[in-house]
């Protein structure tokens, strides 16, 4: 399938019902198929998606759309070098830093019906480059810039006026991640790796003292996150290895934190970007061991019956669902999620899951298909393990 074809193709089959759990019903956003590599994912509460593909060819393009015709927001080539994973808030603002063919660099606001607008440049300021845009729903924009000086740092840029949240010299490690979050109160939540890759902390700030939510080190020996998900409350979802070598998704505010899922419970710990909502809903993605039930799925705790949301070996979409992409998959605070996946039938797409009805009780819930084996569902990740121990064991200096 060309880029082209993607950018016009409407929902082929929307607010269709399967088996997979009967309080949803699912809707095709975008179909990806024929060689066309899949990114970020991020969703609104008014159902909106946003996402980068990447065609055969290294054409990168910026998509919206929520079920209907899809949007070209940006594409690499005449204007853009390359461009980031967007951000997107609940008025339908998208965000993306991008390099410029031209040369510099900037960070730029768009939606789907009206035009790019650069909010930051490079020239005259006090950057070299940017990266992680994210936005919330007051239109403030975190991001991470390097600066000329030397180091990076963590910001926010709201009507122009530009605040620190965090910065690291050179030397001192590097702000990690596809994207930052960031609440509708304008609190960021961002990670730090260690100059030598071997420890890793997320933080939480918007200009003042920054709040620890964990360490690599104490509870956890290494973390895993690349997209750190934050709500209304200023709770973060992470994912994590624990000193018995099992891994789990937490939750923390700073103190102590929350264990929703670990590997101990019937998943092999992949784990990959938990995302957590208003309600304090934590949904994530993971393979269920054998025996259990069928492949992978989307789970909200850890009972992977029970909590499950949606299942690989399911019909779905006139086909099966047989693959997630880990890395694209989001939660609003309505209990939508978006996600991307592939079908028996060779075709894959990104989908919106929206509530129909009244959600039965997790006993309740049929999952259909049984005897995966291991392997079904799981993608490449794009994530590497951040742990202690191989050379000084210490969480990055602040």
């Amino acid at each position: 399938m060309t880029l082209q074809r993607l950018l016009w193709t409407t929902a082929l089959v929307t607010g269709w019902s399967t088996g997979a759990h009967a309080g949803y019903t699912y809707t095709k956003i975008a179909d990806v198929s024929g060689g066309l590599v899949p990114g970020v994912v991020a969703l609104n509460n008014a159902g909106e998606e946003v996402f980068r593909v990447a065609s055969p060819s290294g054409v990168n393009s910026i998509i919206a759309g929520s079920g209907g015709p899809t949007t070209t927001i940006a594409t690499t080539g005449a204007t853009f070098r390359s461009l980031s994973d967007p951000g997107l808030n609940n008025s339908g603002t998208i965000v993306f830093s991008a390099v410029l063919t031209n040369g510099g660099a900037g960070i730029f606001e768009a939606t789907a019906g009206g035009g790019i607008t650069q909010i930051l440049s490079t020239a005259g300021s006090a950057f070299t480059g940017f990266s992680a845009a994210s936005i919330n729903a007051a239109g403030t924009v975190a991001f991470v810039g390097t600066l000329a000086s030397g180091g990076q740092g963590v910001y926010t840029l709201s009507n122009g006026a530009l605040a620190t949240v965090d910065t690291l010299a050179a030397g001192q490690g590097r702000f990690s991640g596809s994207n930052l979050g960031i609440n509708a109160s304008g609190t960021v939540a961002f990670v730090v790796n260690s100059p030598s890759f071997v420890g890793q902390a997320i933080y939480t700030g918007s200009g003042g003292a920054l709040t620890t939510i964990a360490t690599a080190g104490g509870a956890f020996t290494g973390l895993n996150v690349f997209n750190p998900s934050i709500n209304a409350a200023g709770r973060v979802a992470f994912e994590a290895e624990l000193a018995n070598r099992t891994t789990g998704v937490f939750t923390g505010s700073g103190g102590a934190t929350t264990t929703i899922a670990t590997s101990a419970d019937p998943y092999i710990g992949q784990f990959s970007n938990p995302s957590i909502n208003a309600a304090g809903t934590v949904a994530f993605a993971d393979v269920v061991k054998v025996g259990v039930g069928p492949g992978a799925g989307i789970f909200t705790g850890p009972d992977p019956i029970g909590n499950a949301l949606l299942r690989t070996n399911t019909p779905f979409d006139g086909s099966t669902l047989v693959q997630f992409n880990f890395d694209a998959f989001d939660l609003n605070d309505s209990g939508s999620f978006a996600f991307e996946a592939s079908l028996a039938n060779l075709t894959s797409g990104y989908y919106r899951a929206d509530f129909s009805a009244a959600v039965p009780e997790p006993s309740s819930v049929v999952l259909l298909g049984v005897g995966a084996l291991i392997s079904a569902g799981v993608v490449a990740r794009r994530s590497r393990w951040s742990r202690i121990g191989r050379r000084d064991g210490s969480p990055p200096a602040r």
